[in-house]
This record gives C-alpha cells, sequence and structure tokens, in this order.
C-alpha cells in the first residue's frame, strides 16, 4: 500500500530554510568546540610553562640550600658570612613566596 501526502511549497520551503539554519548552527558550534579546545592547549602550554619555572626554583633552592651546609660542614668560611647569606636566602624565599601567593586565586567558597 502506498501513500501519499501532498505538502503546500510554502511547508517545503520552510522546512529547507530551517534545515540550512540547522546546518548553519551546527557549523558554528563545531567552530566554537575548535576554539576552545585551541584555548585549551594553549593554557596547557602556559601551565607546563609555570611548573618549569616553580621546579627550577625548587631545584635552585634545594641546590643554594645544600652548598650552604657544604660550606658550614668545610668549615672554611666564618659563621657570620655564612649567616647573612642564608639571611638573604631567607628573605628571597619569602618574596618568591609572596609572589606565587599573589598571583595564585583563592580557592572558590565551599557549596
Amino acid at each position: 500500500m502506498k501513500i501519499t501526502v501532498e505538502v503546500p511549497d510554502e511547508v517545503l520551503s520552510l522546512l529547507r530554510r530551517i534545515d540550512r539554519k540547522l546546518d548553519s548552527l551546527r557549523h558554528a558550534e563545531e567552530a566554537s568546540n575548535m576554539t576552545n579546545q585551541e584555548a585549551l592547549a594553549a593554557l596547557a602550554e602556559k601551565v607546563a610553562a609555570v611548573k618549569t619555572v616553580d621546579d627550577s626554583a625548587v631545584a635552585l633552592l634545594g641546590g643554594l640550600s645544600q652548598q650552604i651546609r657544604d660550606l658550614v660542614a668545610a668549615g672554611t668560611i666564618s659563621p657570620t658570612d655564612l649567616t647573612a647569606l642564608a639571611d638573604q636566602l631567607d628573605a628571597d624565599n619569602a618574596a618568591l613566596a609572596a609572589a606565587v601567593t599573589a598571583n595564585t586565586p583563592a580557592a572558590p567558597p565551599a557549596p
């Protein structure tokens, strides 16, 4: 059994326009998703760079601390000079910690 339905031209025209608009919206959404993916990739790069800098700072500070301990153990430098050096290292550590704290967003409030 075959059923034939006559659809007026105005309705067909309207359906075609709706279909074109839906296609346009799909393409816009795909472009937006690609842009979001690119933004995410750029952000991931920045996070990796910050992690590298943070790791370098930790390694540097750890290395300096070890060098001071080695000098103390060797006994070849006056304690006053080592204390001044340690005080400078403490001040630099405090400045670094303050900079990290100042640039770290506050935790979101608990729900």
